[in-house]
């Protein structure tokens, strides 16, 4: 967060701690729009570079969609069953 939006966001909680929510109320719609401004902005120059460039919308790391098939048996496990699946029978493990 910048230091113009930390201010403001004080300046916001200044107003409500004093009642002056009218004011609070007119700090918040300005942080709102801005965002709001700032995302349009951003979505208005994703749309711009698929258009003219060619370009596609890489997801960022950790926003992969994974394509995972399960079979209708790993569907219709319970928990237990599903403890068993994945990590194997724990009292075999503890034998060895």
């Amino acid at each position: 967060m910048d230091d113009e939006n930390r201010s403001k966001i004080e300046d916001m909680i200044d107003k409500a701690y004093q009642a002056d929510y009218n004011a609070a109320n007119d700090i918040m719609n300005g942080l709102l729009q801005q965002k709001q401004s700032d995302a349009l902005d951003q979505a208005k120059i994703s749309m711009a570079n698929q258009v003219y460039n060619g370009l596609t919308d890489e997801p960022e790391d950790g926003d992969e969609d994974f394509d995972i098939e399960l079979s209708d048996e790993e569907l219709d496990l319970d928990d237990e069953d599903l403890e068993e699946y994945e990590f194997g029978n724990e009292e075999e493990d503890e034998k060895e």
